[in-house]
């Protein structure tokens, strides 16, 4: 039996354009490639997010742009790493009990696609 709930609260976003790409495991692979390409191909630098379990799916989808059809495009990339603190929140089923919050670190990749 559960005696509180738990809700993971977004990570922060601070400054996000419309040339930040955030991956996820839930957004289809091909959605994220046609926007990294759409963007691209407008001239516009491409900066591709991941946290946590979606770090290979980002790391994915910039090699996957930058090598098309078995050839390296022309296309310069850089890799960043951070942490990212998360806050977890937890909410009492009973009022007898108080509500908490738990913060905790995840790994992070920011990978800059340009021409």
């Amino acid at each position: 039996m559960s005696f509180l709930t738990h809700r993971c609260l977004a990570p922060c976003r601070d400054n996000a354009t419309d040339s930040d790409i955030y991956v996820t495991r839930s957004t289809p692979f091909i959605a994220l490639f046609n926007r990294a390409s759409q963007l691209l191909d407008q001239g516009t630098p491409v900066t591709i997010h991941g946290l946590g379990a979606s770090i290979n799916r980002a790391i994915r989808l910039s090699l996957k742009k930058y090598v098309q059809d078995g050839e390296i495009k022309k296309l310069n990339l850089s890799t960043n790493t951070s942490t990212v603190e998360l806050v977890d929140e937890y909410h009492p089923l009973s009022e007898s009990l108080a509500p908490g919050a738990h913060v905790r670190c995840n790994s992070a990749v920011h990978i800059r696609i340009y021409r």
